[in-house]
């Protein structure tokens, strides 16, 4: 999978695709997507929360 992951960091349609739609690719470990992906869950959780939003 590691050496998958490698070859699309460097794939030019999957790098011309982010920058199509401003996306800032990042190629992370598991642990490290899993930690981001909490980050993520958890900042917008509160700012749910916080602007009274719901679903």
């Amino acid at each position: 999978m590691a050496d998958r992951t490698k070859e699309v960091a460097k794939n030019s349609a999957w790098l011309n695709g982010n920058d199509t739609v401003g996306a800032i690719p990042a190629i992370r470990s598991p642990a490290d997507t899993e930690a981001f992906a909490k980050e993520q869950f958890d900042l917008y959780s509160k700012l749910g929360a916080d602007l009274n939003l719901k679903k």
